[in-house]
């Protein structure tokens, strides 16, 4: 233990001389920034507006008894186009001709999506086909596995990407450039020398990783959620999640001399790692392939527990993939560091 307690202190020296620590800190007050400075939801609202140039004023009526308010409506085309021109986006809507036969004008305004305006178009076909007294089959149901969630706040959505892919840079590139300014302040040549074992060397550096990490995120979870978070559970994904990427991170470090000759195979690694996000920003995007990839259970699973849906079961399972993935990790990174930073010639 003194050999592993001198080698941490020895690292944190080398964290604080090359800015590690310190760029950690000013990450985590942007991060806090952000969460205090964001809003907690973007208020856009999509304006919708009605003329009904029919004689009898049959679509107005019927709209009317089905909710839709005095502000919804205009009494001209003229008065129609000018409100939509005021507004960010929205639909309007000009009704003529019988309710036998109507003709009907979409007209919008702003970057409305595809399929908000395809989901206009058949409301819009149901409503007159219903005014006409046609009885239309169910389209479709809903059924609610669970009770819905509460909605994430925009301010706090980005705290498991925080969590997972930012822990991730700490163990990962950052041991990474510890290890270079190691080889180039030849201390990993006065290392083979010493008795400090292999074993030593892996473990004070994951030692110095868990704790920053464990410190970064549960500062995070706190400015974020006070003591409304699972501390214990969330903790645990973030020590596994930094000491497997640690693990990794040592042993593809040892291959290069430097962070140039580094930079493509390890960028390439984190690129492929972070590919999860894209299916947490566009869950419609989860292709069998990206849920292989280990980052994407983990950031689902922090999600989870930061705000729950109610999904029960993933936890424990994904605590025993986290396990089994450390124990490759950390035969990966012992072999690499033992033959090529420790034996080296």
């Amino acid at each position: 233990m003194n050999r592993i307690a001198t080698l941490i202190k020895q690292d944190l020296l080398l964290s604080w001389r090359n800015g590690l620590v310190i760029s950690t800190a000013v990450l985590l007050v942007i991060m806090g920034a952000c969460i205090y400075l964001l809003p907690e939801s973007f208020d856009v609202e999509t304006a919708e507006f009605v003329y009904d140039a029919s004689s009898d004023k049959a679509y107005e009526t019927f709209l009317r008894q089905n909710g839709l308010s005095n502000a919804n409506f205009v009494e001209s085309e003229d008065e129609l186009v000018a409100v939509l021109n005021d507004a960010n986006q929205g639909f309007g809507v000009i009704y003529e001709g019988p309710v036998d036969d109507p003709r009907i004008t979409l007209l919008t305004v702003g970057n409305l999506a595809e399929e908000n305006i395809n989901v206009a178009l058949a409301t819009l076909d149901y409503s007159a086909a219903v005014m006409q007294g046609k009885t239309l089959p169910d389209q479709y149901q809903i059924r609610l596995l669970r009770p819905p969630s509460e909605p994430v706040p925009v301010n706090l959505n980005f705290i498991p990407i925080a969590i997972v892919f930012e822990v991730v840079l700490l163990g990962f590139m950052f041991g990474a450039v510890m290890i270079f300014e190691e080889k180039q302040e030849g201390i990993n040549r006065a290392l083979r020398v010493s008795p400090m074992s292999t074993m030593d060397y892996i473990w004070s550096k994951n030692i110095l990783f868990l704790a920053m990490g464990l410190i970064y995120g549960g500062v995070l979870i706190f400015l974020a959620l006070q003591f409304r978070a699972d501390y214990g559970r969330i903790l645990l994904l973030i020590a596994l999640t930094t000491s497997m990427m640690t693990f990794v991170g040592l042993g593809i470090a040892v291959f290069f001399n430097n962070i140039s000759e580094w930079f493509f195979i390890g960028v390439g690694v984190l690129i492929v790692f972070n590919l999860p996000v894209i299916s947490y920003a566009l869950p419609t995007f989860m292709p069998g392939w990206i849920t292989w990839i280990p980052s994407f259970p983990i950031l689902f699973g922090v999600r989870e527990i930061l705000f729950p849906t109610g999904q029960t079961g993933f936890y424990l399972p994904l605590v025993v993939q986290l396990v089994i993935y450390n124990l490759i990790a950390f035969g990966f990174g012992y072999l690499a560091v033992d033959r090529k930073l420790m034996k080296a010639g």
